[in-house]
């Protein structure tokens, strides 16, 4: 999601897993310091169990560019707030901001849209093949979808994270 968000790629990273309470099979709050290549830094947390945050997760770096939904602070202008909420900024934005029905509510604790941002994965990933099965050349803005790379590239995030946590929370380089 980071990588997403910035364009920037992760070069190492120091992780803290905690697990709170008996029995616990898997982490309930991380805190994970990122240096990016090209030399942003970053940090992102996850908590199950933080009073008031239910299930939350927040991403912080220090790169010049920023997601477009969400807060804003650049070294030469003041801190600003946007949303694309139903008013999209972009064609393909507006198709992917739509309210949900709240009968299919997410888990407590997560935000509007947890379906729907899976739900825009999945129809723009068919909208793709459904293009190639038609013999349509495909654009950049068709593939705006995870692939295999990014896959990958999730799997050692998740390993270098646990690594760096086992190791007394130690600086560990990513892997290629």
């Amino acid at each position: 999601m980071a990588a997403y968000m910035t364009g920037l790629e992760m070069e190492s990273l120091c992780a803290r897993l905690d697990r709170f309470g008996p029995g616990r099979p898997l982490d309930d709050n991380a805190t994970v310091l990122v240096n990016f290549k090209g030399g942003a830094r970053g940090v992102f947390w996850s908590s199950q169990i933080a009073a008031g945050h239910d299930n939350a997760c927040a991403c912080a770096s220090t790169a010049p560019r920023a997601p477009s939904n969400g807060s804003r602070r650049r070294p030469t202008r003041p801190a600003s707030r946007s949303s694309t909420g139903l008013r999209a900024r972009s064609p393909a934005a507006a198709i992917r901001c739509r309210p949900g029905p709240v009968a299919l509510a997410p888990p407590s604790g997560h935000p509007e849209g947890y379906f729907e941002s899976f739900a825009n994965i999945y129809a723009t990933y068919l909208a793709a093949l459904a293009k190639k099965l038609r013999g349509e050349p495909l654009a950049p803005a068709d593939l705006d979808f995870p692939n295999v790379d990014d896959g990958v590239r999730g799997v050692r995030y998740i390993e270098s994270c646990i690594e760096s946590s086992a190791r007394g929370s130690v600086w560990v380089e990513m892997g290629t």
